[in-house]
């Protein structure tokens, strides 16, 4: 897209002063639907027709274009080149990234100057919010490529673009300097404002519609990791979308057991769900003890299970994994473990290995965040395998460069 983008700064403050119209009160029922044919047509109808989310999401996408798109890009790719990724939505960002550089060339250079959104942009932001109203349809002998198809071109969904400002706000974050978007700290503070900003509207608008779905539940997280990092866990930004995370989290019942046999899902999807509870659950009990606050989440409610750490799981075109699927504190756990205690046997250092042991700790942890009296399970972990862990050579080699990714503030899930 041709045009000089609007700075970081300019976008920012206008975050402090936009309206968003509230949605009328014939409005109300649209977003009440069901995922059936004609139930989504007559509220994508309804949508329509009414200008309150319609507008919101046109002003989403104006700020957007606003932005330095293919600089944003060079960015998230620089931040990916590291090693470095969104911790849940890790199999997303970069296939995201390419669909918001995608969409930048759709719109016309000279919508990029405008502060009201034009026509093309109006126009494009109501086919996104009907892709975002559509059903995720999966199956268990669904593919991955299935699955992407319904996210990505034609098919764009405003959680596809949130992923992306997500991504940007933490590549941002962690890299110091980037001449092309920011030359020095107040800069790259506008920008990380700005799409901080961004982002917040592309989740707002999803949660405008109602349709809840894993798009959006992993945005929702990646949302509050942002907020913490940006705003701090001591600030009602990150409390309250914790809190909206456990409200989705219950919804969506990802808090009961997730069947790999029976259920009719594929198996990476099932891991995400997994992994999903694993972080959302481990973010609340850290938030909690960190605020000094009750959990949102007990225990008591919850089936315990842990993410495959399967590396290649996103890259199959079959649907098809070993069923490593493992249970806490659950009487079957005989067969697996939920971290190799065996140097020889360690699994793979990743973002879902981390998943997995924190969760294990958490879970411990929780009869005493209730102020119970612990008493370690069967299950649990001795502490000289926690320490041998914590000190194997594999993690030494990986976790300490993790904590120069948070220069802002405090981070929940490296808690």
């Amino acid at each position: 897209m041709s045009g000089p983008p609007v700075s970081g700064a300019e976008i920012a403050d206008e975050a402090t002063t936009v309206h968003i119209e509230t949605t009328p009160s014939g409005e109300e029922n649209f977003g009440a639907m069901h995922p059936t044919q004609e139930s989504l047509s007559s509220a994508s109808g309804n949508m329509l027709n009414g200008q309150g989310i319609a507008d919101r999401a046109a002003h989403a996408l104006n700020q957007l274009i606003r932005t330095d798109i293919h600089g944003l890009n060079n960015l998230v790719q620089a931040w990916l080149d590291e090693k470095v990724n969104l911790p849940l939505a890790e199999p997303f960002v970069a296939r995201c990234a390419e669909a918001t550089k995608d969409l930048a060339t759709l719109l016309p250079p000279s919508a990029a100057g405008l502060r009201d959104p034009s026509p093309s942009v109006v126009q494009q932001a109501k086919i996104m919010l009907r892709n975002t109203l559509r059903r995720v349809n999966i199956q268990r002998e669904s593919t991955v490529e299935d699955y992407f198809s319904q996210m990505f071109g034609d098919n764009l969904r405003w959680e596809t673009i949130g992923i992306f400002f997500s991504a940007a706000s933490r590549a941002a974050i962690d890299i110091e300097s980037f001449p092309s978007l920011y030359m020095n700290e107040q800069q790259r503070s506008d920008l990380i404002r700005a799409l901080t900003y961004v982002g917040d509207c592309c989740l707002e608008t999803c949660l405008a519609l109602d349709c809840l779905n894993d798009l959006q539940l992993v945005l929702q997280y990646e949302n509050f990791i942002v907020h913490s990092q940006v705003d701090g866990d001591q600030s009602y930004h990150s409390w309250r979308r914790m809190g909206d995370l456990a409200s989705s989290l219950f919804a969506l019942g990802y808090h009961e057991k997730i069947d790999t046999a029976t259920s009719n899902i594929p198996p990476f999807v099932a891991e995400l769900r997994k992994a999903a509870f694993a972080r959302i659950y481990t973010g609340d009990k850290s938030l909690a003890v960190f605020l000094g606050r009750p959990p949102r989440i007990a225990k008591a409610y919850c089936t315990f299970q842990l993410p495959a750490n399967e590396p290649g799981i996103w890259d199959n075109t079959d649907s098809t994994i070993a069923d490593s699927e493992t249970s806490l504190g659950l009487p079957d756990r005989e067969g697996s473990s939920a971290i190799d205690s065996a140097s020889n046997s360690l699994e793979p250092i990743n973002y879902t290995a981390e998943t997995r042991w924190k969760k294990q700790m958490q879970y411990e942890k929780q009869p005493t965040i209730n102020g119970e009296n612990y008493q370690p399970t069967s299950n649990s972990l001795p502490a000289s395998e926690i320490a041998m862990l914590i000190h194997s050579p594999k993690i030494s080699s990986w976790a300490p460069d993790l904590t120069i990714y948070t220069p802002f503030s405090s981070c929940t899930w490296l808690l």
